[in-house]
């Protein structure tokens, strides 16, 4: 959702699981959490992207040739303001998510998943590296791998995320 680049990936997402091509494991602790940082993503993407433009608007003052140099900083500046008033990427993003969670099933956090990442913790194996708490990542994996156990060998799984740090070497 903070980066709007990532809507076509997510129409994508949306498209395939609509026609039948694409189903989601949707572990609840995701749910969860994504609602608990909600306004928080909002408000860290908007600030990047007003950020953004105003480096874009810098660059274009210094170096854009004179004409048409006033035309542009207002138009830049027109869109900074859209979107820090309304965020229109980041809320599209998020209304999709919201879609997809909608028409998703949530998979129920059980008190195995929990006892299997609580183990984890224990362990200090992936995703527990660093300081934070990474009880929900811990979830997250445990709940894919049980819903493993229970398709089909035929289909192809994967496992998505931005999340490199705890999720992969």
């Amino acid at each position: 959702a903070k980066d709007h680049r990532q809507l076509p990936l997510l129409d994508a997402l949306n498209t395939m699981k609509n026609t039948g091509d694409l189903e989601i494991i949707l572990p609840e602790i995701v749910v969860i959490e994504f609602n608990r940082n909600k306004n928080r993503i909002i408000s860290d993407s908007m600030r990047g992207l007003s950020s953004h433009f105003k480096q874009v608007r810098e660059a274009v003052s210094k170096l854009a040739p004179e004409a048409g140099r006033d035309a542009t900083i207002q138009a830049l500046d027109e869109v900074k303001h859209k979107i820090a008033n309304d965020g229109e990427a980041v809320s599209d993003a998020i209304e999709i998510i919201e879609k997809i969670f909608a028409t998703t099933n949530h998979i129920p956090l059980t008190d195995a998943i929990k006892a299997r990442a609580a183990e984890r913790a224990i362990a200090k194996t992936a995703p527990f590296y660093g300081e934070h708490n990474s009880i929900a990542d811990a979830i997250i994996i445990e709940t894919y791998i049980d819903m493993l156990g229970t398709k089909s060998t035929d289909d192809i799984y994967g496992f998505a995320t931005h999340n490199t740090n705890e999720f992969s070497d």
